[in-house]
C-alpha cells in the first residue's frame, strides 16, 4: 500500500531543514514546569507554536539529547521549530543531568513527570513523545510503564539504544572517528576505572568540547584540564588517547561491574510491555550508538508482537543530518517514516 499522506507530510518536513519553504512565524515562549512527583522541583521549558492558541490539539514533547547546550542547543532549537511548522505545538524541558551528560536512572522518571506535566497544561490535547540517542532510550523505559503507557499518544525514537552496555565497545572502537561516546562513557563510569578527580573533569570537558565543535564554536575546556594532570594521570591520559586495547580493556572491567546499572534504564528490560504507537529511525552513520541496537530492537517488538515502524537511513548520523543533494533516492523512505509518525496524531 503506497502511503501518499504519510509521505507528503515527510517530505515537507525534511524540506522545511533546507529553509527553501517560507514559513508562518514560530512563537517561543519561556516557562517553568512544575514537578509532578517531587516538592520544589522544576524544569526550565520553552513551548514552541505557530500561533497563539493556549489549548492546542496536537503536542509534542521533544527531549533534548547530551548537550552542554540543553534545550538552546542549535540542533534543538531548529527541529522544534520545523515541527511546529508541520501544525504541532511542542515542549522542550530541560533535564539538568542529561545537559550534564549524565548517564542516570533519574532522568526515566523525569521524563514521566515531565509528561504528566505537560499533559496537565495541555488539557485535552493529544500529546507524543519524541527523542534521541540516550534520551530515546530512557524515553522507551519511561513510556513502558502502564500508567502513561496508555496516554501517550504516539513516539518517534532516533538512535536509540537497546541494551546500555552494548554500544560501550562500539564507541571505544570507533575513538579515532568520534571520542565523543567514550569520554561519555568514561566520565558516567568513571569509579569503576579511575580515583583522580582531575581525569573525570578532563573526561567530562572533552565530551563537552566535542560538543561545542558541532556547533562550531572554538571554545575548549579540555587544555586548560590537561595542565593539571600530575605525573601518573597524564600516563593514564595518554595511554587512553593512543592506546586502542588500554581502550578496550577499560571498557571491558566498565561492562564487567555495570551490568545491574544497565538493567535499570535499558528499553531491553521494559518495552515488552510498551502499548504506544512506536516509529523508530536509526542513522547509518551513526558512531555513538550503532545501527545494531535498533535492529535487535525492532527484532524484539516483533517477537513480542509490538506494531511499530522502523527506518535505517544514510540521512543521519548521530544527532546531526547529511547532505541529501547526492542522496535523494533515500527520502522517500525516511520521509514516509516521519510522515508515520505524524500521521498518528490524527
Amino acid at each position: 500500500m503506497i502511503l501518499l499522506k504519510e509521505i507528503f507530510l515527510g517530505i515537507k518536513f525534511l524540506v522545511l531543514f533546507t529553509g527553501l519553504i517560507k514559513t508562518k512565524k514560530v512563537y517561543i515562549d519561556d516557562i517553568v514546569l512544575k514537578s509532578i512527583y517531587k516538592k520544589n522541583k522544576f524544569y526550565k521549558t520553552k513551548i514552541y507554536k505557530s500561533n497563539l492558541n493556549s489549548n492546542p490539539k496536537k503536542v509534542i514533547f521533544l527531549a533534548h539529547g547530551m548537550s552542554g547546550f540543553g534545550i538552546d542547543d542549535d540542533r534543538l532549537f531548529e527541529l522544534a521549530k520545523n515541527l511546529t511548522r508541520m501544525g504541532f505545538t511542542v515542549v522542550t524541558p530541560e533535564f539538568e543531568e542529561v545537559k550534564s551528560l549524565k548517564i542516570i536512572p533519574e532522568t526515566v522518571q523525569n521524563i514521566r513527570d515531565c509528561f504528566f506535566c505537560i499533559e496537565k497544561f495541555f488539557p485535552n490535547s493529544k500529546v507524543g513523545f519524541f527523542s534521541v540517542s540516550f534520551s530515546a532510550g530512557m524515553g522507551l523505559v519511561a513510556f513502558s510503564e502502564a500508567e502513561i503507557s496508555k496516554k501517550v499518544k504516539s513516539i518517534l525514537v532516533v538512535g536509540s539504544f537497546f541494551e546500555m552496555q552494548n554500544p560501550s565497545k562500539f564507541v571505544v572502537d570507533n575513538f579515532d572517528k568520534d571520542d565523543y561516546g567514550t569520554f561519555i562513557l568514561f566520565y558516567n563510569f568513571f569509579e569503576f576505572i579511575f580515583k583522580s578527580t582531575n581525569l573525570k573533569n578532563l573526561f567530562l570537558a572533552r565530551a563537552l568540547d566535542n560538543g561545542m565543535r558541532r556547533h562550531n564554536t572554538s571554545l575548549a575546556l579540555s587544555p586548560k584540564l590537561e595542565k593539571k594532570l600530575t605525573k601518573s594521570e597524564k600516563e593514564n591520559y595518554y595511554k587512553i588517547t593512543t592506546n586502542a586495547q588500554y581502550r578496550k580493556d577499560l571498557i571491558e572491567k566498565i561492562i564487567s561491574k555495570s551490568s545491574k546499572f544497565s538493567a535499570q534504564i535499558s528499553p531491553k528490560f521494559f518495552v515488552s510491555s510498551i502499548k504506544s504507537k512506536l516509529t523508530l529511525i536509526h542513522g547509518k552513520n551513526d558512531l555513538v550508538i550503532p545501527e545494531s541496537e535498533t535492529i535487535q530492537l525492532s527484532k524484539f517488538l516483533t517477537e513480542n508482537k509490538i506494531k511499530h515502524n522502523v527506518c535505517f537511513t544514510e540521512l543521519l548520523s548521530h544527532g546531526d543530518r547529511v547532505s541529501y543533494l547526492d542522496k535523494l533516492d533515500k527520502i522517500p523512505i525516511l520521509a514516509k517514516t516521519f510522515g508515520m509518525f505524524f500521521k498518528s496524531f490524527e
